[in-house]
Parts: C-alpha cells; sequence; structure tokens
C-alpha cells in the first residue's frame, strides 16, 4: 500500500510541475510577444523620423544644388558678356 501511496503522490507531483512549468511558460510568452511588439513600434517609429529627417536633407542639398548651378551659370554668363566680347 506504501508503494501506491509513495507512486500517486510522484505522479501528482509531477503532473503538477508540469502544469506549472507549462502555465509560467505561457504568461512569459505572452509577456515577451507584448514587450517585443512594443519594441518593433519604437523601431518603427525611430525609422520612420529619420526617413522623414533623410527627405528634409535631400530636399535641401537639392535646393543648394539648383541655387550653386544658378549662380555659377550667372557668372559664366558675366564672365562671357565682359571678357569674351570679341569671340
Amino acid at each position: 500500500m506504501e508503494l501506491s501511496i509513495a507512486l500517486v503522490i510522484s505522479i501528482l507531483s509531477i503532473t503538477f510541475t508540469i502544469v506549472n512549468f507549462a502555465l509560467n511558460r505561457k504568461d512569459k510568452t505572452a509577456k515577451d510577444s507584448g514587450e517585443e511588439a512594443y519594441k518593433q513600434g519604437v523601431i518603427e517609429t525611430k525609422l520612420d523620423n529619420l526617413t522623414k529627417q533623410v527627405d528634409k536633407i535631400l530636399a535641401i542639398l537639392d535646393n543648394y544644388e539648383d541655387e550653386t548651378r544658378k549662380i555659377v551659370e550667372e557668372g559664366i554668363s558675366k564672365h562671357e558678356l565682359k571678357y569674351h566680347k570679341g569671340e
């Protein structure tokens, strides 16, 4: 009889341990996936902000390039009129 009671207690404790482990893993998995989703959202927000900033910088550089080109063309035109009249 003692062997049966010991066996039943062992089986119950093993079952309890397995169930406890499974429930704890489920909670940890839910917590981890929530944190992971939050981190992913933060990363996407930062990437969006960086993309906007890069777009602004590119627009400024394009504008700067156009302005520089106009200034150089005006300078060349003035130079040609002043120093290359007969040619």
